[in-house]
């Protein structure tokens, strides 16, 4: 699994956004940190594109995988929705996990961009990077 984790510098609320490898995906809007897993998380489907591409069979355990890759399209207009706006004045940030599981493996093993310090926690805003936006 991997997931993307968005936030408007100016607000609370934030997005986590997931792909799988077999093209999977969902997306849950989180208005603030203190509604993780509360009534407020909403489940927001959007227009989220997800395509995967795997380097070997999906799910086969008695083979071994090089790896898989993801693209994900974000649309702009979900990420303005509330009223930040996604342009270089307005700051964001953003944050890159990665959940991956294999029997070769003794338990799930967790990345991040930007790598975090001790104990993994994916909604830990402060470690997030800061999004650099360019005018074209």
């Amino acid at each position: 699994v991997a997931e993307v984790f968005i936030k408007p510098a100016s607000d609370t609320y934030y997005w986590e956004l997931y792909g799988t490898p077999a093209g999977n995906m969902s997306t849950f809007f989180i208005p603030g940190r203190g509604a993780l897993m509360g009534p407020l998380l909403i489940s927001d489907p959007f227009e989220l594109k997800v395509a995967s591409q795997v380097q070997g069979t999906l799910n086969q355990w008695q083979d071994k995988d090089q790896g898989w890759s993801m693209e994900m399209a974000i649309p702009r207009t979900e990420l303005e929705k509330f009223g930040a706006k996604f342009n270089p004045e307005q700051g964001w940030s953003i944050f890159l996990a990665r959940y991956n599981y294999c029997r070769y493996l003794p338990n799930k093993e967790m990345s991040s961009f930007p790598q975090q310090q001790g104990t993994a926690s994916f909604h830990m805003l402060e470690e997030y990077a800061t999004l650099q936006l360019l005018k074209p």
